[in-house]
């Protein structure tokens, strides 16, 4: 006969499965046991008289199969660490895991495919199948050994884990749980395709001081609020790749209490409603011919101190545009800066004048006229960059003219967020407007500033 490694590297994994049942009994103690091992049964078929490939089939032991329980019950007056075996045994502990009736289970295939060229791993199969057999008939023929029943077994001692808390300043313990198991939760994942991307950002900051009377470097109290909401919604460009459509719906006003003006109390400084929209179509790489659109007014009457003129009101001064041109888009790899360039050489702009407590002459238009429509040119570039994972930087940067005047709006804000709820906001926005010209060194040139700590909400689809 022809020297066969593959045939010899079996015959030893084989007497290696017949070796555990002498190991068996001397470690756990049945050696008045006169039961043939299931592995010497098994064996004996295996190297028979027949010099072939083929293995006998093994019938079941049915007087064994009768004695198999529906379950195991657990006794727990024997360790665990008794029932350790060597580590090429077939199972250490030896636990019940699972219940099928031998007499049900069809014979094992011995042939796995029909080409010569998988020879190998024909006998790799038949290897593996064979010591799941041992493994069976030996829980059929040593039931007494299996003290122990997966479904019964007890569950695990729990683990904690500790942290140090610094905003409580404490320690804290805390179980350590496990996730269930998938198809072990009644959790429903929502595979459906989002093809729209949703943001909010809410912030209720404020700022406060107080002086008495007497302070000797004199001063006023007073108190600030600011409340603003952004909110974002655009065209996933993951499931439309040529297609841009992003829109921001915003909403500012800012209070502050007004000791020096004799006629309110408060007075304020800033109360803003914005939307903008864009929508394009992609031309090449990043960039898309665009449609912007850009809508605002304010919503409260506005006063100067210690009089009763409305300064401004609700579209009052009310101001649309659109362009027409393009838009360039570009997010790092890391989406940690965002920039966003439009700029439209085609562009209409609308102001409105529609109250008739405020003097329309002070907003750009004509005496006796509610409304201006003025033809020319904008641009607007908007960027978001991360500095670290609680500081935003955020910028916005307007410009428009007929022409004939300028107009432009540049807002800059940098939010330290110190946890998912508190943070504090650094704002400073200019202006420049050259048909308004005032009488104070600033000219045409408006700005304000403001440093506000407060509440803050923050969700996304994303």
């Amino acid at each position: 006969m022809r020297f066969d490694l593959s045939r010899l590297l079996l015959m030893l994994s084989l007497l290696l499965s017949s070796a555990f049942t002498a190991g068996a009994q001397v470690f756990l103690g049945d050696d008045d046991d006169d039961t043939d091992p299931p592995a010497a049964v098994i064996l004996d078929d295996f190297f028979g008289d027949d010099a072939d490939d083929k293995l006998t089939k093994v019938e079941p032991d049915t007087a064994a199969v009768k004695l198999i329980p529906d379950t195991l019950v657990i006794d727990t007056t024997i360790d665990v660490s008794d029932l350790m075996l060597p580590k090429w045994f077939i199972a250490t502990p030896i636990v019940f895991t699972n219940f099928v009736r031998i007499d049900s289970v069809a014979p094992f295939s011995r042939t796995f495919s029909d080409n010569p060229a998988l020879q190998w791993v024909d006998r790799g199969m038949r290897a593996r199948q064979h010591l799941q057999e041992t493994r069976q008939r030996y829980f059929v023929h040593y039931l007494d050994q299996l003290k122990y029943n997966l479904a019964d077994l007890p569950d695990p001692p729990k683990q904690y884990v500790a942290y140090a808390d610094p905003e409580h300043a404490k320690i804290v313990v805390e179980e350590v749980t496990v996730s269930p198991a998938p198809g072990d939760t009644d959790l429903k994942v929502d595979t459906r395709r989002k093809h729209w991307i949703e943001s909010f950002n809410g912030t209720a900051q404020f700022a406060q001081a107080y002086n008495s009377s007497n302070w000797y470097q004199g001063g006023n109290s007073n108190v600030n609020l600011r409340i603003a909401g952004i909110y974002n919604i655009n065209l996933n460009t993951a499931y439309h790749p040529n297609l841009l459509f992003n829109n921001t719906i915003q909403y500012r006003l800012s209070i502050n209490s007004a000791p020096n003006d004799t006629v309110r109390s408060y007075n304020i400084s800033e109360d803003l409603f914005q939307v903008n929209s864009t929508f394009g179509l992609k031309a090449f790489k990043s960039w898309y011919y665009t449609i912007t659109l850009l809508a605002k007014t304010q919503f409260l009457q506005n006063f100067p101190a210690n009089s009763n003129t409305v300064k401004s009101a609700f579209l009052a001064p009310g101001e649309l545009n659109l362009g027409l041109g393009m838009t360039y888009s570009h997010t790092n790899p890391k989406k940690t800066f965002t920039l966003n360039f439009s700029m439209a050489p085609l562009s209409y702009n609308l102001k409105s004048c529609l109250s008739q407590r405020v003097s329309e002459v002070s907003l750009g238009i004509k005496e006796g006229h509610k409304t201006v429509s003025q033809y020319g040119s904008n641009m607007e570039v908007k960027f978001t960059w991360n500095i670290a994972y609680n500081i935003v930087y955020n910028s916005r940067f307007y410009v428009f003219s007929d022409y004939s005047y300028l107009q432009g709006d540049w807002e800059n804000t940098i939010n330290f967020s110190f946890n998912r709820y508190i943070s504090t906001q650094i704002i400073c926005n200019m202006r420049y407007d050259s048909s308004r010209k005032s009488d104070t060194a600033w000219k045409c040139w408006q700005m304000k500033e403001m440093l506000t700590f407060g509440f803050a909400y923050t969700f996304a689809t994303v």
